[in-house]
C-alpha cells in the first residue's frame, strides 16, 4: 500500500514469505532452557586464536540472562581494565563450560543483559568520575598501586519488553535463526524495502536463501532445511563501496533433542565465535547449574 510516495507495507509474498514465517515461527518457540558459552577469539596471522570475549547465555522457563566478561589481554595491566585472560590463556580457545563457570569473575564483567519475564535489564560497565578521595588515594598510594583498583561500576537501564527479541548474539536462538520480522519491520518507511527468494546456488547444495533489500544494501541469509533451518550463512553488502561484511557457520553440532546449532562461526572482521554447550542441559533442564542460579533468581549481577 502506497501513500504520499511512501511504502507502507514491504511483506514478502508466496513462497518468500513462507519461508520467513517458518524461521520466525521458529524463532519465537525458541529452544526452551539452556545454557551456552561462547568463545569470542580474534584470528591472528598465522591462524591461531587470541581471546577475545566470553560470552554466558542462560534461560530458564520466560528468563533470559546474557553475561558477556573481557578476556583479552591487556599489556599495559596497570589501571587496565579486568580481564579473564590470565585464567584462559593457557587452555583457549579449548575451554569447556564447566571451566568458564568457575572462572567468570565480576570485576571482568563488561554487559549483562536479563529478562526476568516481564522487564528487561542492561547492566554495562562504565569508568566511574573520580572524586577528590580517588585523588587522595593516588597522592597516598602512588599512581601504580591506585591504577591497580577498579575505577569503574555498572550503570543499569530498564525497560518493559523482551529485550533478548531485538537483541543479535545475546541468546543461544538468535545464534541459530535471525529475526526476520523484526529486520522487515524496521527502518524509515521513507525507502523502498523488499525481501526476496534467492535462487538455488550450486556453491551452497541444498541451501534455501532470502535476500533483504534496503536502499543501496542488501543482506543476504542462507538457510539450511535440513538442519532445522539453521542460519549457516549471512553477507550484508553496500553498494557504492567495498563494505561487505559475511557470517559463516564451519562447524555444526546437535543437542540430544535433535536441534541443530552452530559450534563454530567465522566473521569477516577475521573473528571466531566457538559455542559450548553444557552437555547436561543443551534442552534445558536446568539452565541454572552452578552459580547462574542465584543470577536468574535476582536479576542482579553476581557478587
Amino acid at each position: 500500500m502506497r501513500r504520499d510516495g511512501i511504502v507502507d507495507d514491504i511483506r514478502a509474498d508466496g513462497p518468500a514469505l513462507a519461508l520467513v514465517d517458518r524461521i520466525q515461527k521458529r524463532f519465537e518457540q525458541g529452544l526452551g532452557d539452556s545454557l551456552a558459552v561462547v568463545l569470542e577469539s580474534r584470528i591472528q596471522s598465522d591462524g591461531t586464536l587470541y581471546p577475545v570475549e566470553i560470552a554466558v547465555l542462560r534461560q530458564q522457563g520466560t528468563r533470559k540472562l546474557s553475561e558477556r566478561y573481557r578476556a583479552h589481554n591487556f599489556h599495559n595491566p596497570a589501571g587496565a581494565p579486568a580481564t579473564l585472560y590470565p585464567l584462559v590463556r593457557d587452555d583457549w580457545p579449548d575451554l569447556t563450560v564447566a571451566q568458564v563457570l568457575k572462572i567468570v569473575d565480576a570485576d571482568a564483567l563488561q554487559r549483562r543483559v536479563s529478562f526476568d519475564g516481564s522487564r528487561t535489564a542492561t547492566d554495562l560497565r562504565q569508568r566511574r568520575r573520580q572524586n577528590w578521595f580517588d585523588a587522595l588515594l593516588r597522592w597516598v598510594l602512588g599512581p601504580r598501586v591506585a591504577n591497580s583498583f577498579n575505577w569503574s561500576r555498572m550503570v543499569r537501564s530498564e525497560h518493559e519488553t523482551d529485550g533478548f527479541m531485538t537483541l543479535d548474539g545475546e541468546s543461544l536462538v538468535s545464534l541459530i535463526w535471525p529475526n526476520l520480522h523484526l529486520k522487515i519491520q524496521s527502518g524509515s518507511s521513507q525507502v523502498k524495502r523488499e525481501i526476496r527468494l534467492l535462487p538455488e546456488d550450486p556453491n551452497r547444495p541444498g541451501l534455501v536463501g532470502l535476500q533483504y533489500v534496503h536502499f543501496a544494501e542488501t543482506e543476504d541469509y542462507w538457510f539450511d532445511p535440513a538442519k532445522g533451518d539453521m542460519r549457516v550463512e549471512y553477507v550484508k553488502r553496500q553498494y557504492g563501496t567495498a563494505g561487505v561484511s559475511r557470517l559463516l557457520v564451519t562447524e555444526t553440532a546437535q543437542m540430544p533433542s535433535g536441534q541443530w546449532y552452530p559450534q563454530t562461526i567465522r566473521m569477516e572482521s577475521a573473528r571466531e565465535l566457538r559455542v559450548l554447550l553444557d552437555p547436561n542441559t543443551p534442552s534445558g533442564r536446568d539452565a541454572t547449574s552452578s552459580s547462574g542460579a542465584d543470577s536468574l533468581e535476582s536479576g542482579q549481577p553476581k557478587p
